[in-house]
């Protein structure tokens, strides 16, 4: 039963048409969606034990992690829980516009864990330049 609800929640985050992923406290990307691996052109095995500051682009990187870390050092939620709009690096270079939504999970041992919700904008920008 447990094994079958596992392949189906997975089945079903593999469905999701948004982009999703998971890191750790030291922001190493431990999940990634089929969805992620279309946005952003990496493959799930180059994703994995990567950093997710591989798609803010390298001029934001060296500040990602200090935004994971100020979080868990005071508890202060500037982005957790808030829709927000920028723009990431895809792994050929090129620029894409996103919506991201950072949430926190807290396990059971006390592992704190971080989903990210990406939509793809990118569509839409294009379509808003044109009118």
């Amino acid at each position: 039963q447990q094994k079958e609800t596992m392949a189906t929640t997975e089945a079903m985050i593999n469905a999701s048409l948004d982009a999703m992923f998971q890191i750790d406290e030291s922001g190493v990307i431990i999940m990634v969606n089929s969805a992620a691996t279309d946005v952003f052109g990496w493959t799930r095995h180059e994703f994995l034990g990567s950093n997710i500051a591989i798609i803010v682009g390298a001029e934001h990187a060296k500040n990602h992690n200090k935004y994971i870390q100020r979080y868990l050092e005071t508890g202060i939620k500037k982005v957790m829980g808030k829709k927000r709009e920028l723009t990431a690096t895809r792994k050929n270079g090129t620029r894409v516009h996103i919506e991201l939504e950072l949430t926190e999970i807290v396990k059971s041992t006390g592992e704190r864990l971080f989903c990210g919700f990406v939509r793809d904008l990118t569509a839409q920008k294009e379509k808003e330049k044109l009118t």
